[in-house]
């Protein structure tokens, strides 16, 4: 029965089920069960007409040739299909790859471009038809708290939060909540708990102050109507090792947009040096604030630090940073008291400014 409705919609989209049922010389109920069980096939419009979806829809399908989906393969798969964002298609689709496990990261950016693309009024479909265990995880982790609620799930959304009910229960995980909504969680103090029973108290307060750094930028300057958020995530890589992995995203300006009119008002110089004309110059100005910092609007000792001082974890213990920003991203990578920056332009569109921290600890590290 898929094989000849799919072929028939390819030749003739729009057909009705009645229409299908009768060319098939099916029964149409049978028809049209099959349709309604299969929506990541296809698609019904509003005068009850059916498509196949891959017909009227933007898909961004993530592979991944591990176990895991990382940001790298979410960015991969966003270069292939291209910018949602720039698209004529109202209908989006984001498919996860067969028996997955999706990291923080990957989740982070997954869920931004979602809300982005439904705030602009398209249709959005998250499936994960194939990949079901992935939304225990999500769902634990508050992936669909943060979801705006008109993104659809395949094959379903859960019943219920996880990450509500055991919000809190797990040193490992800070689950991902809202930034600087009144009454709301207190991130930056959850985060600093989680530090502690990971890492221990010397390097919970360096690692506290640099996410209150990040969460603090985004309440102040992100520019945006949807609520920043972050989280974390702490990974056993081996028996002696940690993965430390944190998330802090917006949907805002970005950086380079705050900074510019700053550069032109207060530092006539730096504007020049990056003079949004010359190659790489928005990279570069990113990889300048969060290397020597000082860049601010307000003449008070000590302000426009805040970057800079958000990357001084990765100094003394050796991690890296990655910064996605609407069509390009920046990696710096600290080893022994070198710092190593590498960007990547053009990428397809995703608004706003998403930062991922990652460590990676010995136990020997954690004990010190």
């Amino acid at each position: 029965m898929q094989k000849g409705i799919s072929k028939l919609l390819k030749e003739s989209p729009g057909l009705k089920a009645k229409e299908l049922a009768k060319k098939l010389v099916l029964d149409r109920a049978e028809v049209s069960n099959h349709l309604h069980g299969n929506k990541n096939l296809y698609h019904q419009d509003a005068s009850f007409r059916w498509f196949l979806w891959e017909s009227v829809s933007f898909a961004i399908n993530i592979l991944s040739r591990s176990a895991w989906v990382s940001s790298e393969q979410f960015e991969s798969a966003l270069k292939s299909s291209g910018s949602p964002h720039d698209s004529d298609f109202i209908n989006v689709s984001l498919k996860l790859p067969k028996q997955c496990k999706v990291k923080l990261c990957a989740a982070a950016k997954i869920l931004a471009i979602s809300n982005q693309l439904s705030a602009a009024g398209k249709n959005v479909t998250i499936d994960f038809s194939e990949s079901e265990d992935a939304v225990s995880y999500l769902n634990r982790a508050g992936f669909f708290d943060r979801l705006q609620p008109n993104v659809k799930i395949i094959p379903k959304r859960p019943k219920s939060s996880a990450a509500k009910h055991f919000n809190a229960n797990s040193s490992k995980l800070v689950e991902l909540h809202e930034i600087g909504v009144l009454g709301g969680e207190n991130v930056p103090e959850r985060l600093k708990k989680s530090f502690i029973a990971v890492v221990g108290d010397e390097h919970a307060n360096i690692l506290f102050h640099a996410v209150g750094e990040l969460v603090g930028n985004v309440e102040e300057h992100a520019g945006s109507m949807q609520p920043g958020f972050a989280g974390l995530q702490c990974y056993r890589e081996t028996s002696t090792s940690m993965q430390i992995m944190t998330v802090v995203s917006d949907s805002g300006v970005g950086i380079c947009s705050r900074l510019r009119p700053v550069l032109r008002q207060k530092y006539p110089e730096l504007a020049k040096e990056f003079d949004d004309k010359t190659p790489a110059a928005d990279p570069k100005l990113v990889v300048h604030a969060f290397k020597t910092g000082g860049l601010s609007s307000v003449d008070a000792e000590g302000r426009g630090l805040g970057l800079k001082n958000s990357a001084h974890p990765m100094e003394v213990l050796n991690g890296k940073l990655s910064i996605r920003q609407e069509n390009f991203s920046v990696t710096l990578r600290y080893s022994r008291g070198e710092i190593t920056a590498n960007w990547d332009m053009d990428l397809p569109r995703l608004l706003g400014t998403h930062i991922i921290s990652e460590l990676r600890l010995t136990n020997k590290q954690k004990s010190a």
